[in-house]
């Protein structure tokens, strides 16, 4: 139902700017770049390189999850009115496709993120959390830069430079789980859904996830028993939940094992809380990490050399 519902939406506003879709709007309103993002990560980043040269609109808001998340009609506005959108692709903001596609490339540059990545599969399903991995960004931050250069060339140089700063970040944070991580008694970490696959893979842990890639992905009975009994056997000493998905299935687990509960983060959006306070991506992974030194009982990186 939900799906048709943003079928009609995108219909809606197609017929309502013909007009506009098919005009050469190349003038930026009040001089800065319209960017429209389908959900937090990619929101920060576009500001992050765009600076005062953009007005960043996050289309999913605080506390909202961006699986399960679907657009107003004022978000849907906004994309039109964009001079970029930017999504994720791959099942993560589903309905981000059909908008895209009815998007006029004069007035609208899209990016779908996804293109650019060679993909994870968990149980033939591409995995859309590859913003987990930091090192992977520097990537999304540079087909942003490129992007904001296209709409805006006369910025060009301030677009490299914030970006280049920006990936200096992501680089050092990337530099600082690999010390952080690289002597640890346990690898396994047991997540609420299936979102830690690329963050994984890179820094040589092994994920346990309650649910799917879709925390929505309600796990069986016998699973759950798998995971209590995992969790005993292997000594893991916490089972995570996320901010923005409830954590009683965590909970469920950590108590029949014995177990502890602690906040990993899966960096798809932000509480409302965390926003009001200037939170940001780059926290989320430095307290991660925080979090993950703790749980898997790591050596300091002087000891570890």
């Amino acid at each position: 139902m939900k799906k048709l519902i943003v079928s009609l939406i995108v219909l809606f506003f197609v017929a309502c700017f013909f007009i506009a879709l098919t005009s050469k709007n190349t003038d930026l309103p009040n001089g800065k770049v319209k960017v429209s993002a389908s959900f937090y990560p990619l929101a920060f980043f576009a500001k992050e390189v765009g600076g005062d040269l953009v007005e960043v609109s996050n289309l999913t808001p605080a506390g909202a999850e961006p699986h399960e998340y679907e657009p107003s009609i004022k978000d849907i506005e906004k994309i039109y009115k964009s001079q970029l959108f930017i999504y994720n692709g791959v099942g993560l903001d589903s309905w981000a496709d059909k908008i895209a596609g009815n998007l006029n490339p004069k007035t609208t540059k899209t990016i779908n993120m996804s293109s650019y990545f060679s993909l994870i599969k968990i149980e033939n399903i591409d995995d859309p959390h590859f913003w987990i991995d930091p090192k992977n960004n520097i990537k999304q931050v540079e087909v942003i830069a490129d992007a904001l250069t296209d709409i805006d060339p006369k910025n060009k140089d301030i677009y490299k430079k914030r970006a280049d700063a920006l990936k200096t970040k992501l680089s050092n944070l990337d530099l600082s789980i690999r010390e952080g991580l690289s002597k640890c008694l346990l690898r396994e970490i047991v997540t609420a859904h299936d979102a830690f696959e690329y963050f994984a893979e890179r820094y040589n842990l092994r994920i346990v996830a309650i649910s799917g890639v879709s925390p929505d992905e309600e796990p069986s009975a016998k699973k759950m028993a798998e995971i209590v009994d995992l969790v005993k056997k292997n000594g893991v000493k916490y089972v995570f939940f996320e901010t923005l998905v409830s954590p009683k299935l965590s909970e469920t687990i950590a108590r029949e094992a014995g177990a502890q509960t602690a906040v990993l983060n899966a960096a798809e959006g932000l509480t409302k809380e965390e926003e009001q306070r200037g939170y940001n991506y780059i926290n989320i992974i430095e307290d991660n990490l925080e979090v993950l030194k703790k749980a898997l009982i790591c050596q300091p990186p002087i000891l570890a050399r």
